[in-house]
């Protein structure tokens, strides 16, 4: 995913994995202190949590189509799609 943004935008893009354990006490941290990455990949249990990780609505037309059915419902929280902008 990041490469292929990279190819197509001049920007320099840091990837940084965390341990599963750890990722939901982060971001929540992240958050409260106003330092949330650009972009993160989540758990789709973490959705209910949306307010408080501060993700923003993302538009349906960013990607919907390039999703199966299946990864879009594990999206989808209160007829919109989540994740942080």
């Amino acid at each position: 995913m990041t490469n292929k943004y990279k190819e197509n935008h001049d920007v320099k893009v840091s990837v940084v994995q965390l341990d599963p354990s750890e990722i939901k006490a982060e971001i929540l941290l992240s958050a409260q202190d106003g330092g949330l990455p650009d972009l993160v990949v989540i758990p789709s249990d973490f959705l209910g949590l949306h307010q408080m990780m501060d993700l923003s609505a993302i538009p349906r037309d960013w990607y919907q189509e390039k999703l199966s059915s299946m990864v879009r419902s594990t999206v989808k929280l209160q007829g919109k799609y989540w994740g942080c902008l």
